[in-house]
């Protein structure tokens, strides 16, 4: 009635079927509710002052972490195939750390298979071009063996029939036609080698 808070509890008295009264037991209940209240805001601002904390805590750690994955992955995004230098990254162990030392072995690697590639991009020019001079040799040889050939057979007819002056005029005609193609080709040869010096 006076405005303050009251903790009220009516137990019956009964024995059968027998009434006796009840019995009303009451407690002053504000001081407990501002003990509650108070306790309640207590408990709330401790939680919030935890929350915060760890918030702070969590955005620092967070930061220092996505700060090196950005660093690493602006390295990553460098490398195209020439020398990259990663940016230091502090030696740390962690997973960062570890994810930054096999970067590391990752692009030594590149580097070894690039210049191996080199490497084996030389051997490759390197062997076509021998290929190269042996086929040219080849059809050199073939070139000029076969006038070569000609001139032979036609002197060989030519021992053999001495007084055949036609034929030998023939066979002569023939060994000119041969060693003017031998000679074609070598010129051919020469002008080619001039050309590419």
């Amino acid at each position: 009635e006076d405005g303050q808070w009251v903790l009220e509890t009516v137990y019956p008295m009964r024995t059968g079927n027998r009434s006796w009264g009840a019995v009303v037991l009451a407690i002053e209940a504000d001081s407990i509710r501002n003990q509650v209240r108070r306790n309640f805001v207590l408990l709330a601002l401790f939680t919030s002052a935890v929350t915060s904390l760890l918030l702070l805590l969590l955005w620092w750690l967070l930061n220092r972490l996505l700060g090196s994955l950005k660093a690493l992955v602006t390295a990553m995004d460098s490398v195209d195939g020439k020398t990259v230098t990663v940016p230091l990254l502090p030696d740390r162990q962690d997973e960062i750390g570890i994810l930054y030392q096999h970067f590391h072995h990752m692009q030594e690697r590149v580097e070894q298979s690039r210049r191996d590639l080199v490497g084996a991009q030389d051997q490759v020019w390197h062997a076509e071009r021998l290929a190269a001079i042996g086929r040219l040799a080849s059809g050199l040889a073939h070139e000029i063996n076969n006038p070569i050939n000609g001139v032979r057979n036609c002197i060989y007819a030519i021992r053999a029939d001495l007084d055949d002056h036609a034929q030998i005029r023939t066979y002569l005609d023939m060994m000119d036609e041969g060693l003017s193609s031998a000679a074609g080709v070598i010129r051919k040869l020469l002008g080619f080698a001039r050309k590419q010096q």
